[in-house]
């Protein structure tokens, strides 16, 4: 048992960095050698590297975030290391070429010697009491087998290293039985403070449980260091029910919380928010940065946030060639970088079936996809979408602004989207990209009928930059929709080698620098398009393009696209429909040749157009009204208070309203001229006593 004097332990450290040692490694194409080296904190190491080679401290080819170098071509100059102020412990390192990635051959140990090493059970009976004797740079070594322990309290740069069973798995239980969280790892403190470089190796951290955050292990400011761990079945009432990792630490830009996790599984834990791992930043300094390397993180549970992993505040938690799965709800969240070899869907699998989980895919139990309460949010939901699934939206707005993609795109699936309804039946569910990149939502199916593809009560508002939303190459129908305010380059609905219908929508307000209403566009190698468009309004849309051809109401594509596609004609039938107000290039109907257009009982009028239907023939189905102004396909013109006659109350109005500028438009300006003058009043008097 040690015997140091705390007042002597500044001199020795001291003493040790005045005699920092210079080491060389030699790494070529089949070996490191030498092949274990002793050394301090403080201590270089020089690398003797061949060209185009990585080295790093870490084991089975999975860096741990320690160390790590590389001799880059073209000059291979080599590098070195400093060994940073860790404690007593084993850093395994592994090469890794360009050419030929890493392999078993190109390993070597280094061995730090910072402190002195106390043996669990040998010296102390517990890790509690090892841990409180046991000062900065030593390591306690801890025999396989279980410890019922909770509360273990670290604020010093210490080394926790279990034993391993034969397989390699974690042999030392720490299991604190519900009466507490089992670690507190802390640092800070004033400059330059601990900076809580904490190694643990091989541990099972199991059964914390507290009321607050961190069930299984808090670290609060310190940068520890968790390898070949097992965080399972632990549980807080607060946040990171497996692990919180949190820098609060304002004005103190020393500090930091940057914790690595290397071939760790963080499994079956629970919490109000990150079930997993929960990370919290500050906005002073480098905020929260934890790195997950080589890990799986699944099947933990949120009651009211993310399941998996949640990252808020500062800073921004990367994660390399992880598994993130079958998490409730949600697999991650917040600042969170997905890197190489990642995987974060719901379904976690076992291709080898040998009991541990190698990769993840998409999948919802039942394909509906319920949000927020099973998925917190709609990109979450669209990563796990298959062919057929749907998307079933709660009533409320959803902001765009911090989707991670530019656009949601499902391909090769027919998938749907579907909102609730108010009490009087109009969509509840709005989409709003106001003030994003957000380009559109686009479907494209199979060209299967297998599945419909449905968009139903969804209020699309303000999405830019792209083609607003678009459903081609399968069958379904556009139910009880608004697409609204689209800006910029898109579209408000486009639709294309689609067979079915667009029921009772609103495609309104857009204002777009080539289409800005509804736009339809079919190409060659796909089914041509059979869509009925009944019972929808399409008004006060603008599209203007630089170099003309824009177009504010209906657009029937005819050209080619850059992958070379060529547009080929479908058919369309609009019925019941109202096609106004649109302006730009063009407006009304831009017809193709290609297509077969039908209208019934269809009114287009108003827009900026004269003609209003142009580019090719249509078809007359019957009950239509085709004119300039609207007035003059009014069923019941100079009604202005809408009772069913042209009476004294209406003549009164437009009285009230005469000289009036009505250049954005007004019911009293019967000849649609901008203003309310004496050929109104003609007009008014000409249908006075009519019956409507």
């Amino acid at each position: 048992m040690r015997r140091i004097m705390t007042c002597v332990a500044p001199l020795l450290a001291m003493a040790a960095l005045a005699e920092a040692e210079t080491h060389t490694i030699v790494v070529d194409l089949t070996s490191i050698t030498p092949e274990t080296l002793e050394v301090a904190p403080g201590d270089t190491i020089i690398f003797d590297s061949v060209c185009a080679m990585r080295v790093s401290t870490g084991s089975e080819c999975i860096a741990d975030g320690i160390l790590s170098g590389v001799n880059a071509p073209p000059f291979c100059n080599g590098f070195q290391w400093t060994i940073p102020e860790l404690a007593t412990a084993q850093l395994p390192i592994f090469g890794e070429s360009f050419n030929d990635g890493c392999n078993d051959n190109r390993t070597a140990m280094i061995n730090v010697i910072s402190g002195q090493t106390i043996a669990v059970p040998g010296e102390y009976a517990t890790i509690g009491d090892a841990i409180a004797a046991a000062e900065s740079g030593d390591r306690i070594s801890i025999a396989a087998g279980a410890y019922f322990e909770h509360d273990l309290l670290i604020d010093k740069t210490i080394t926790l290293q279990g034993e391993t069973n034969p397989d390699g798995s974690p042999g030392v239980k720490i299991d604190a039985q519900q009466q507490g969280r089992v670690f507190e790892l802390v640092g800070g403190g004033p400059q330059p403070g601990e900076p809580g470089l904490i190694i643990m190796d091989n541990l099972v951290i199991t059964g914390g449980d507290v009321d607050g955050n961190g069930g299984g292990v808090l670290i609060s400011n310190c940068s520890p260091i968790l390898r070949n761990c097992l965080i399972v079945e632990n549980a807080c009432t607060g946040t990171g029910g497996g692990v919180h990792v949190r820098r609060d630490a304002q004005g103190s830009s020393w500090i930091n919380a940057a914790p690595d996790f290397s071939r760790c599984v963080i499994r079956n834990n629970e919490a109000q928010d990150g079930g997993g791992l929960y990370c919290y930043g500050d906005d002073f300094g480098s905020g929260c940065e934890p790195n997950i390397t080589g890990c799986v993180i699944n099947d933990n549970t949120a009651s009211d946030g993310i399941g998996g992993m949640h990252h808020v505040g500062g800073g921004e938690a990367t994660v390399d060639d992880s598994i993130i799965c079958g998490n409730f709800p949600g697999q991650y969240a917040g600042n969170v970088e997905i890197e190489g070899g990642s995987c974060t869907l719901s379904n976690c699998v076992d291709g080898d079936g040998d009991g541990v989980i190698d990769s993840c895919e998409a999948g919802d139990a039942d394909g509906i996809l319920y949000v927020p309460s099973e998925y917190p949010t709609l990109e979450m939901a669209w990563e796990e979408l298959t062919d057929g699934d749907t998307i079933a939206i709660a009533a409320g707005t959803y902001f765009l602004e911090d989707l991670d993609e530019e656009a949601l795109v499902a391909e090769e699936m027919a998938v749907s989207i579907i909102g609730e309804t108010n009490a009087d039946g109009t969509p509840a569910t709005i989409l709003d990209g106001e003030g994003s990149d957000f380009e559109g939502i686009y479907i494209q199916g199979s060209d299967s009928d297998e599945h419909l593809m449905v968009i139903e009560h969804v209020h699309f508002r303000r999405f830019g930059g792209g083609s607003g939303v678009a459903l081609t190459n399968g069958s379904g129908y556009i139910r009880n929709c608004i697409f609204e305010g689209s800006y910029d380059s898109s579209t408000g609905l486009r639709v294309g080698n689609f067979q079915g219908t667009v029921e009772d929508c609103w495609i309104i307000d857009s204002t777009s620098n080539f289409i800005g209403g509804l736009n339809f566009v079919d190409w060659d190698g796909h089914p041509a398009s059979d869509i009925t468009v009944t019972n929808c309004i399409i008004e006060n849309n603008y599209g203007s393009f630089p170099w003309g051809g824009g177009n504010g109401g209906v657009y029937f594509f005819l050209g080619s696209n850059s992958d070379g596609d060529t547009s080929i004609g479908g058919t369309a039938h609009f019925v019941d429909c109202t096609i106004t107000g649109n302006s730009g290039n063009n407006g009304g109907i831009d017809l193709s040749p290609q297509w077969d257009v039908t209208l019934t009982s269809t009114t287009v009028c108003g827009n900026e157009t004269p003609g209003q239907i142009y580019g090719g023939t249509w078809t007359d189905a019957g009950g239509n009204c085709v004119e300039d102004i609207c007035d003059d396909c009014s069923v019941c013109p100079g009604d202005l208070d809408g009772n069913g006659e042209v009476g004294v109350d209406d003549l009164l109005i437009l009285l009230s309203e005469y000289g009036n500028d009505c250049s954005d438009g007004c019911d009293s300006d019967l000849n649609d001229n901008g203003e309310v003058d004496v050929d109104d009043l003609l007009n008014m008097l000409s249908y006075f006593g009519n019956n409507c």
